[in-house]
């Protein structure tokens, strides 16, 4: 066994075939969540394309996750970019954009605001520099599981119960649901 000493700490041991290091914790964010928070948002971008106005915005709020995920670190403006993507895919809604684009969207959204979050919470706690693939590819497994199951709820409540409902407001109720299960889980 062999062993380096840095400050009075251990910076590195050999235990068995695995070299152990120190890892610094820099609190940037995780890369795996980010990328996919960034794939999830260019998803609700594409499905707001029926509308130039839509997708602009959509757009411009992507550029605000990617931002925040790489340039600035910055948590606010990762929710701020999936908000004004939100507001793109609403206006598609509001354009007139079919419904399963429009789920599909408002889906993407969630899960790239779920996803970004993730990526800090993982970052702070674990530095960027330590292994979590598996851990942040569980949770994003696990968050298209949990929106799959309230798009079905919420389109089965917008088939059965409320006819006449605009996409818009399916929308809104689609969004509602997932903020809900959200909230419970924090």
């Amino acid at each position: 066994m062999s062993s380096e000493r840095v400050n009075g700490s251990m910076a590195g041991s050999e235990q068995g075939d695995e070299t152990v290091r120190a890892v610094e914790v820099t609190h940037s964010p995780a890369t795996v969540s980010s990328v996919l928070a960034v794939v999830a948002a260019l998803v609700a971008v594409v499905a707001s394309a029926t509308s130039l106005l839509a997708m602009a915005v959509s757009a411009f709020g992507l550029v605000g996750v990617v931002a925040g995920l790489f340039a600035f670190e910055s948590e606010r403006a990762v929710a701020i970019g999936t908000g004004i993507v939100f507001v793109g895919v609403v206006l598609s809604g509001v354009f007139g954009n079919s419904l399963p684009l429009l789920v599909l969207g408002s889906l993407a959204t969630v899960l790239s605001f779920d996803y970004g979050q993730n990526a800090f919470s993982v970052g702070s706690q674990l530095s960027d520099q330590t292994d979590t693939i598996r851990g942040e590819v569980v949770h994003a497994a696990a968050s298209v599981v949990v929106g799959i199951l309230i798009v079905g709820v919420a389109y089965g409540v917008y088939a059965v119960a409320v006819e006449g409902l605009s996409y818009g407001a399916l929308a809104f109720l689609l969004f509602g649901g997932l903020l809900l299960v959200w909230g419970i889980r924090s």
